[in-house]
């Protein structure tokens, strides 16, 4: 054997790029290579399983039933076993879930079923014979499931000081599990990313809060956190770090004025998505902004309730305290849980967004709200002359405008000349009572030939809760079949939480029925698609090359 072999890091990197049916081949070589060879075998798991396949068949059993494949042990683990087990356990460095899925054939259709351990399994690993951590190596833990008592002292026995990654997601808070969480810096001193997801039904109470932000606060090399909460304490502590580059949390009731935080404040940080605490506004974070000068790529804020300036409070502190050169994508939510409480005056308008026009890298903006949108023609513009490097834009698009549109599509032609690098737009106009006239849809057809716009050839247009007479539907359908020859993605009123509002005379909606605007707007769906059809057969006569599928067809205008 060459003497290059001898050197143990060779021989694992050529093992780490080995297929799993070459590590065994390579474990049976020589004693040399066997332990680095099953060190990368068993370096990464989906599951606990696996380590259980390893023992002997007349110790576990394995049962299939209608809705899941579960493992148990039928008898006491011996000393032999438990070496056996820890033969393989201890090269685990990453564990990506406890149980797995396993396909079966059932009435000859191949079912997917859920492998799961059963209560015999969970007890007996949770009782080792050792206080050592039960995968000793383990630096990687992603762990999912219920927070019943057995299950949390398996994960208790998981935890060790070699692990960095920790990735949680429990269906709620309780005494035993946020005891765990107060021993977290203790038990696993060198975390890196930690992420604790919970139900969304799931509530803490204020001694959550302290547990999670204390715990935070011990650690000082974080590079992602996703916490259910943190108080003033945990964001003072956080707001200078150099390492962190993802933060994600709830705050945790009103924050003082006076909160001191460091400036700049979280100077790393690439995505920062923060939720006002249950039951209060947006200007809970635009209090907590007017204190710090932040400079993330991307920023989400989001409330469960609506105060009627709240947005533009938001927006005022982002256009002072932010840098305006790095922000790139920006998403305001307002998802309230009581819809009666919802100010009637809470209209979204070009004046609280306008704030934000400083911010002139603007790459994606995404406004989702139950507010109803007072946006007009002139307001579009002028966010598309602020922005003229947008992507994506997007308002409203879960519960729709909730009013009649101030927008028409006459807007369309000229949003697009401003904005050359749309890929995605999600707003409502109103095709009903701002009709087109035949000479508007042939200027809409000579500005688009003339090829001075560069449309995604994957575009995707949302109209939401547009409105549209009957008798426009092949009208709007050869206007927008112009304006968006490339679009691949055409959606409408897919929303059942949308709602017809306002009185829209119409003789065959007199009851303001969603359904018929829908059936319209799919009318116009079917009509562009035979236009986009003919065009391309047009195409292929003046060229003289077939006929191109619509999926592959190059982004060229059609020129006249």
């Amino acid at each position: 054997m060459h003497r290059v072999f001898l050197i143990n890091e060779v021989v694992f990197n050529i093992a780490w790029h080995a297929a799993n049916k070459d590590l065994s081949a390579l474990a049976r070589v020589c004693r040399g290579f066997t332990d680095l060879a099953l060190d990368v075998l068993w370096y990464s798991l989906d599951s606990f399983l696996p380590l259980l396949r390893c023992l002997p068949a007349d110790l576990v059993e394995r049962t299939q039933y209608p809705q899941d494949v579960t493992y148990t042990f039928i008898r006491p683990l011996t000393e032999t076993d438990w070496e056996t087990f820890m033969k393989y356990a201890r090269r685990v460095v990453a564990l990506k879930g406890v149980t797995s899925g396993a396909y079966v054939i059932i009435n000859g259709k191949r079912t997917k079923l859920e492998e799961i351990m059963d209560k015999v399994i969970v007890d007996t690993l949770s009782s080792p014979p050792t206080l050592q951590p039960l995968l000793p190596k383990l630096r990687t833990l992603v762990w999912r499931g219920p927070s019943a008592r057995p299950t949390v002292a398996l994960f208790r026995f998981l935890l060790g000081p070699s692990i960095t990654v920790l990735n949680v997601f429990m269906d709620n808070f309780g005494v035993e599990v946020m005891s765990l969480v107060s021993f977290l810096p203790e038990t696993c001193p060198l975390m890196r990313q930690f992420i604790w997801d919970t139900s969304r039904f799931a509530r803490y109470d204020d001694n959550d809060a302290r547990i999670f932000s204390n715990t935070i606060c011990q650690w000082n090399n974080l590079t992602y956190l996703r916490c259910p909460v943190l108080n003033s304490t945990a964001l003072q502590h956080l707001s200078p770090s150099n390492s962190l580059r993802v933060l994600n949390t709830t705050l945790d009731g009103p924050f003082p004025d006076t909160v001191s935080l460091a400036l700049p404040t979280f100077p790393a940080v690439k995505r920062l998505l923060l939720s006002s605490p249950p039951g209060l506004p947006l200007s809970t974070i635009a209090t907590l902004l007017n204190g710090a000068m932040i400079s993330p790529e991307e920023l989400w804020v989001g409330a469960d309730t609506i105060e009627t300036h709240a947005i533009a409070q938001v927006t005022e502190a982002l256009g002072t305290h932010c840098d305006v050169a790095r922000l790139d994508t920006l998403t305001i939510a307002e998802n309230p849980t009581e819809l009666h409480q919802i100010p009637a005056d809470s209209s979204l308008t070009c004046a609280m967004i306008r704030p934000v026009f400083s911010l002139y890298n603007m790459d994606k903006l995404e406004i989702d709200t139950y507010r109803s949108v007072a946006l007009t023609d002139a307001d579009l513009l002028e966010m598309a002359t602020a922005w003229p490097g947008l992507r994506i834009l997007k308002i409203n698009t879960d519960m729709g405008w909730r009013t009649r549109p101030a927008v028409t599509l006459r807007v369309l032609p000229h949003l697009l000349d401003r904005l050359p690098l749309l890929e995605s737009l999600s707003i409502a106009v109103d095709a009903y009572y701002e009709r087109l006239t035949p000479r508007e849809v042939e200027v809409g057809q000579k500005t688009n030939r003339k090829g001075i716009r560069y449309l995604h050839d994957d575009f995707a247009l949302d109209l939401l809760d547009s409105r549209i007479r009957r008798e426009d539907v092949l009208v709007v359908a050869a206007f927008l079949s112009d304006l968006f020859p490339y679009v691949r993605h055409f959606d409408f009123w897919k929303n059942r939480g949308m709602r017809v509002s306002g009185q829209d005379a119409d003789e065959d909606d007199g009851k303001e029925k969603v359904a018929v605007y829908e059936e319209r707007w799919t009318q116009v769906e079917d009509a562009m698609k035979v236009m986009f059809h003919v065009r391309r057969q047009e195409k292929a006569r003046w060229t003289g090359k077939a006929d191109l599928d619509a999926d592959s067809e190059e982004s060229d205008d059609v020129e006249e």
